[in-house]
């Protein structure tokens, strides 16, 4: 099958984006690592403080944002392009409210992996829904 070279741009920016949240996924886990060293120095948290903080973290993430806000795609017209909804306005619509202990410029900070990483995932789903619907037009 062969690609057009929009498609082949769409999908080198894509593996780009994947590559990045690996990389910060990598980030968060060498300091998971770091963290579970630093106990045997008497200082970090053991493995059960460690899978406790990080399910406190998660539901503190699913409780101050939306879950069905999500990333758009579209093809521009003139270039035949892919373009997507920015990450700073996807941030936007999914945040609902944060601890009153933090900003929500703090938060933002804070769940930053997760956003990302949220982003990244609704913008594949964005790009499989768009090509759903170009390739049923082609059909029709």
């Amino acid at each position: 099958m062969r690609m057009s070279k929009y498609d082949l741009i769409t999908e080198i920016a894509m593996l780009c984006d994947e590559k990045d949240a690996c990389r910060r996924e990598l980030d968060e886990l060498r300091r998971g690592i770091e963290a579970c060293a630093a106990e045997s120095d008497g200082k970090g948290f053991n493995a059960t403080d460690l899978m406790c903080l990080n399910a406190g973290r998660r539901k503190i993430f699913e409780d101050c944002t939306y879950p069905w806000n999500g990333v758009e795609a579209w093809r521009d017209e003139d270039t035949g392009e892919v373009k997507f909804t920015s990450f700073e306005k996807f941030r936007e619509s999914r945040y609902g409210r944060c601890p009153d202990s933090m900003s929500k410029r703090d938060f933002f900070e804070y769940f930053d992996g997760d956003f990302r990483a949220e982003y990244e995932e609704s913008k594949a789903h964005a790009v499989e829904s768009l090509k759903e619907g170009e390739d049923e037009l082609r059909a029709s």
